[in-house]
């Protein structure tokens, strides 16, 4: 398993749950930006996308246009790109309407996804 996070706090706790689970050995972490890298070389079964939330975002006027980073879109295109499986982890607050549109764009009919709200 390859698991890529800016955040290093947030691999340290990957780490942690590895070594819990005795998973360890078969997890390979690299601190960068999903978005930014050339992962061309990678052939994943899935794909677990857990955006970040940008600082300040107001759960009333929320929206994962504006108030996600990297930008969703390309994040999902790149992801779509490497593998057909993806899952999408989503604050409960996120409009349903936005995410209709945004899927609608980017995935044909036949696709399946999961999205974790």
């Amino acid at each position: 398993m390859i698991g890529i996070d800016i955040q290093q706090k947030t691999l340290n706790f990957a780490k942690h749950n590895a070594f819990n689970r005795g998973v360890f050995d078969n997890v390979h972490l690299i601190q960068g930006d999903f978005a930014q890298m050339n992962l061309h070389r990678i052939n994943p079964d899935v794909i677990f996308l857990n955006p970040e939330i940008v600082e300040n975002a107001n759960k009333e006027n929320f929206s994962i246009f504006s108030d996600i980073t990297p930008d969703l879109t390309y994040a999902l295109l790149k992801s779509y790109n490497l593998c057909k499986n993806i899952i999408l982890c989503l604050p409960k607050y996120a409009k349903i309407q936005e995410i209709a549109t945004l899927f609608s764009t980017i995935f044909k009919r036949t696709d399946r996804f999961i999205i974790l709200i």
